[in-house]
Parts: C-alpha cells; structure tokens; sequence
C-alpha cells in the first residue's frame, strides 16, 4: 500500500482538478512513491524492487510468517539481539551471524524449501532477484510466500522449543549445517 501522504495528494489532486486528471495524478503520485523508496534502504526494497509493479499485481496477502521474512523482524539473530531478546545475533543451527540473508538465501538446513521455490518458479531465488520473481506472477508468489513461510515457520518451532527449554536464544551448533554453496 502506498503511503498515506501519497494517497492523499492523489485524492486531493482528482478532486481539485476533476476526475479527468486521475491518471497524471496517480503516474504522479507512482514516480514520488518510487523515488521515495529509492532512498529507503530497508531489507524490504529487496522484495519490493517497482513499486508500482508490487501494488498492481494483486496477487495476494502476506500472513504473519512471511511479513517477518520480508521486513527483517522476525526470528533472526540480528534482530532478535537488537529487541534485547538474544545476547548475541547468531544463528541457532550453525552459529554465523543470522540475519535474513543468512536464512533465507545461504543456510543448507533450509535448501530443500528453497528447492522447491526454484523447482516452481524455474529460477533460483537470490537476494538480487526475489524482487522480480515474486511480481512475475500468481504462481511465483505463491512459491515465494510458502517457501518464506516454511522456513520461519521452523524457525518459530525451534524458538519456541529453546523458551521451553529455558535456553538463551543463542546459537549453540546443535546441527551444524554447512553455508549454502550456489545450487
């Protein structure tokens, strides 16, 4: 969804000016949305690379899970020890540094639901091209979505297994995966 400043200038625009000039008023409104995400430096600009492209393509909602995947706030060490909730930002499986990169692009324990992605979407999915691929079409964003849903799912598991457990949401190298290497 566009900010609501955006909107409002579109809205107000069409109104002032009639209904004719809702199409300059919204290509307007789409260039000061695209620059303005330009300058944000977000792990979100990652998914969402064209604005316009994103909030046209109607394919879909985001449930809690992949929100987190797609905004960094989620079960990631890094995020996790900048909300005071972990001493260190490490993964829980191999003890690297944990941020969304970590988990969703470079960590084998996760390979086979990026597998399956690729498998659909008939491309690998990297940090350069998850963007585009998720707008291309209804098919990939369902790939995309389930495949980030699947891995903080697990990860959500396993954080709630560490509460129960009492342990410190650190990593400890319990199933020492190896990085990624290009599939």
């Amino acid at each position: 969804m566009a900010p609501v400043d955006v909107l409002v200038k579109r809205r107000t625009e069409t109104y002032s000016k009639g209904p004719q000039m809702e199409t300059e008023a919204t290509e307007r409104r789409y260039k000061e949305w695209q620059e303005r995400w330009r300058n944000y430096r977000g792990w979100t600009t990652n998914f969402v690379v064209n604005v316009r492209k994103w909030a046209e393509s109607g394919f879909g909602n985001f449930d809690y899970f992949a929100m987190q995947a797609m905004t960094g706030h989620g079960v990631f060490g890094v995020y996790l020890k900048k909300i005071g909730k972990a001493k260190q930002g490490v993964c829980w499986f191999c003890s690297d540094r944990d941020a969304v990169k970590h988990t969703m692009f470079e960590y084998a324990v996760f390979r086979e639901h990026t597998q399956m992605a690729k498998e659909k979407c008939e491309e690998r999915l990297t940090v350069e091209n998850i963007g585009k691929i998720i707008v291309r079409s209804e098919g990939d964003w369902s790939a995309v979505t389930n495949m980030l849903r699947s891995i903080m799912k697990k990860k959500k598991e396993e954080e709630r297994r560490r509460e129960r457990g009492g342990e410190q949401a650190e990593g400890r190298g319990r199933d020492r995966g190896k990085r990624r290497e290009g599939n």
